[in-house]
């Protein structure tokens, strides 16, 4: 689950809103050099760093914080920027107290990784465009929802009940999305800046849009109401958890 912030750029979800809120703190956003990667390119350049055309310093795939890897449980990587200035000079002097530090220095100093441990600044709220992004990079990669609903519903001739009852299906791939969901965005702010409603209401415009995608012709109305089916039964949790 990557949230893109920018400039062919992306992060993990936690190191996305850091990176954020350090924009909202003031830091130019100007240059990203490089951020996440993934585990084919970091180890072809780790197996040939120092050749020509390569790197001289890389990281093992396995232990880059560039690298995205989602099934690993110690560390999940893609949480580490490459900048130039001006964003370097300002997350030099300020960056500390987001999380962000330069592990080498003098080796790599341009280098620099988020610790959301060392965080100080988690409760600086987000905008809603932040908000969105986030959602959106978290929705991605959770089981497509409204795809698997609308499949459904283009093998019959659509009616009112029949969209109805297309909720059930939703409902049922929704389960594993809502509790992904849910444990991000407590992952990200620890329950301050990105709230259930935030994360509801986002979640409702995603959903009616891969309908849309997956049932050609079918009226923006009857989307939004798969849609509502789904946040009827899951929704809910989300907005009483508030």
């Amino acid at each position: 689950m990557l949230v893109d912030i920018g400039g062919g750029h992306s992060l993990s979800p936690q190191a996305a809103a850091s990176w954020f809120r350090t924009i909202a703190d003031g830091n130019p956003g100007r240059v990203i050099n490089s951020s996440t990667r993934d585990y084919a390119t970091q180890l072809d350049w780790y197996r040939n760093k120092g050749k020509p055309g390569y790197p001289k310093y890389v990281a093992n795939p396995n232990e880059s914080k560039h690298v995205w890897r989602p099934n690993d449980k110690r560390d999940k990587g893609a949480r580490a920027l490459d900048l130039n200035d001006p964003a370097r000079a300002w997350m030099v002097k300020n960056g500390a107290r987001h999380g962000w530090f330069r592990p080498w220095p003098d080796v790599e100093p341009w280098h620099f990784e988020y610790d959301i441990s060392k965080d100080r600044m988690k409760d600086m709220a987000l905008s809603d465009s932040d908000i969105k992004k986030i959602v959106k990079g978290v929705w991605a990669e959770t089981k497509n929802v409204g795809k698997s609903a609308g499949e459904t519903l283009g093998t019959r001739t659509p009616s009112a009940i029949l969209m109805l009852q297309q909720g059930t299906y939703a409902r049922r791939d929704a389960r594993e999305a809502v509790v992904r969901i849910k444990s991000v965005e407590a992952a990200i702010n620890k329950g301050t800046a990105v709230s259930a409603k935030d994360v509801a209401r986002e979640l409702r415009t995603l959903i009616a849009a891969d309908i849309r995608a997956a049932v050609k012709d079918i009226p923006a109305n009857e989307a939004d109401k798969i849609a509502d089916a789904v946040l009827a039964a899951f929704g809910e949790a989300l907005i009483s958890d508030d």
